[in-house]
């Protein structure tokens, strides 16, 4: 159910509070994605007890649990296209693993400069874009984003700093990387996709099982 949809089912239940609460997370859903209950506490003008009494109230279990609901309605998608550039192309490659592992079919990208174009060019409507960019936006994140708004395709971003967020993903989920100054570490990274995959594998029990008795099958054949 979308958080919009949660929002009118439980509106006579929540204070006046709480509705400014919840109309503000169905405002800025990448802010949510981000934001402690303390923070998200202070941009909505109420408190931290409140936002999480109101998360409860519309059926989450709690923060992570909403903030887990957000990303895997928004994969509901032809592909996902997992994107990461560096060190985090590799890691978009398992995920991409993973997830059609699971049923979804998936692809990574993250090339750089023109080479990008090309993989851009591959985006078709009815996609989702999960994209690791944790720094300031390069140029490759930017044009990836107008490609996104021209498709009117979803696009889950993966940052650490609340700076670094661009307002036009449709989530973020925080990921922190330990000193990326030095030397980031990428073990949240892939904890935070494991944890997406699942929740994807468990929205539909039936697709997974589907594609994990043809994955047997073959794996019969081959042995």
């Amino acid at each position: 159910m979308q958080l919009v949809d949660r929002i009118a089912a439980h509106r006579s239940e929540l204070t006046p509070a709480e509705i400014r609460v919840a109309e503000f997370m169905a405002d800025n859903p990448h802010i949510v994605g981000y934001l402690s209950a303390l923070k998200l506490a202070e941009a909505s003008r109420t408190s931290d007890a409140t936002v999480v009494r109101t998360v409860r109230k519309l059926g989450f279990d709690g923060l992570d649990d909403l903030r887990e609901q957000f990303a895997v309605e928004v994969i509901a998608a032809r592909c996902v296209v997992l994107v990461g550039s560096g060190p985090a192309r590799s890691i978009a490659d398992y995920a991409a693993h993973r997830f059609r592992r699971v049923g979804v079919w998936s692809v990574a990208a993250g090339s750089s400069g023109r080479s990008f174009a090309d993989e851009l060019a591959a985006f078709a409507a009815g996609d989702i874009v999960v994209l690791m960019s944790y720094d300031r936006a390069t140029v490759e994140v930017s044009v990836l984003y107008g490609r996104a708004a021209a498709l009117d395709i979803p696009v889950v971003q993966l940052s650490e700093g609340v700076h670094t967020v661009d307002p036009q993903c449709a989530v973020v989920l925080g990921v922190g990387r330990g000193n990326p100054g030095y030397s980031p570490g990428y073990a949240p990274t892939v904890v935070v996709l494991e944890a997406l995959v699942l929740a994807v594998a468990a929205s539909d029990p039936d697709r997974s099982a589907a594609a994990g008795a043809v994955l047997d099958e073959l794996r019969d054949q081959l042995s």
